[in-house]
């Protein structure tokens, strides 16, 4: 019966470890007419406007709703869902990103390019 005890201190330790490895959100800064999100190990939520969204760094997690209309990313290793705006384009130029989609409405269908290694496109349900 003693081991129960200890167990249960175990599990809640490694529950509030786990608690505390949420990733830190960041904000956007301007740059050559882009609105750019950088740092690794980041969480983005963002709503796409008329600007164009730059994502910089690795270990992303990034939400992007809206309609997105264009969006670079670079890096390695990031997560981003998004909803593409009809006739917009996503560009990868890092490695081993995922980028699950979905168009904003309906329309023409965006422009997904890789540059980089092992990176994928998912469409995705809206």
């Amino acid at each position: 019966m003693r081991a129960l005890p200890t167990c249960l201190s175990l599990f809640a330790l490694c529950v509030a470890m786990a608690g505390c490895t949420s990733q830190p959100a960041v904000a956007p800064t301007q740059q050559n007419g882009w609105l750019v999100y950088s740092g690794d190990h980041v969480a983005v939520n963002a709503v796409c406007g008329t600007e164009p969204i730059r994502l910089t760094g690795d270990h992303t997690e990034a939400t992007l709703t809206g309609e997105c209309g264009q969006v670079e990313l670079t890096g390695s290793h990031n997560d981003v869902d998004v909803s593409m705006a009809p006739g917009g384009t996503f560009t990868i130029l890092g490695d081993n990103n995922d980028v699950w989609w979905h168009p904003s409405g309906p329309g023409v269908a965006p422009t997904m390019t890789i540059r980089g290694n092992a990176d994928a496109f998912h469409a995705s349900k809206p």
